[in-house]
C-alpha cells in the first residue's frame, strides 16, 4: 500500500498546480474555452475636470452651484477624448447644472441625480454609450 502513496501524492499536488494556473488564466489547456474579461470589467481610467462655478435655474441669478468633479472613463482612448473635448466636456456639465433648480439639488439625491445627467451628457460628448463609467463630485458647493 506505501508504494501507491508517495506516487499518488505526486499526482494529485501537479494536478492541483495545473488546476490553480488554469483557474487564475495563467494555463490555457488544449481545447478549454479561453476566459475573456469583458469590456465592463477593464479597469476604469480617471479624468479630472476643472471647478465649474454657474448660477442654477429659476433663480434670477441669486443661487449658483460650483463642483469640481472626477470622471472614470473606459479606457486611456476614452480619457484622452475627454481632454481633447476638454471644452465641449465643460460645455455639457454647465449645461446639466444651470437646467437643475436649487430645490432639485437639494439632499443626496439632487446630486445623485445630476450625476446620472452629466454621465448621459458625457457619453453623448464622447460619442458612445457606456464609455463614462462614474461621476464623482470631489467639491459640491450650492448657495
Amino acid at each position: 500500500m506505501r508504494r501507491w502513496v508517495v506516487p499518488a501524492a505526486g499526482v494529485l499536488a501537479v494536478g492541483g498546480v495545473v488546476a490553480g494556473l488554469w483557474l487564475t488564466g495563467v494555463v490555457h489547456l488544449p481545447g478549454a474555452a479561453k476566459r475573456s474579461v469583458p469590456a465592463s470589467a477593464a479597469p476604469a481610467v480617471s479624468v479630472a475636470i476643472p471647478m465649474i462655478t454657474t448660477n442654477l435655474a429659476g433663480s434670477g441669478g441669486q443661487h449658483f452651484a460650483q463642483v469640481a468633479l472626477t470622471v472614470a472613463v473606459a479606457g486611456p482612448k476614452v480619457a484622452a477624448l475627454c481632454h481633447v473635448r476638454l471644452p465641449q466636456v465643460q460645455d455639457a456639465i454647465i449645461g446639466d447644472i444651470r437646467a437643475q433648480t436649487l430645490a432639485q439639488l437639494d439632499g443626496s439625491k439632487g446630486m445623485v441625480q445630476l450625476g446620472r445627467v452629466v454621465r448621459g451628457s458625457l457619453d453623448t460628448v464622447l460619442g458612445a454609450k457606456g464609455d463614462v463609467r462614474a461621476v464623482y463630485f470631489t467639491t459640491f458647493i450650492v448657495q
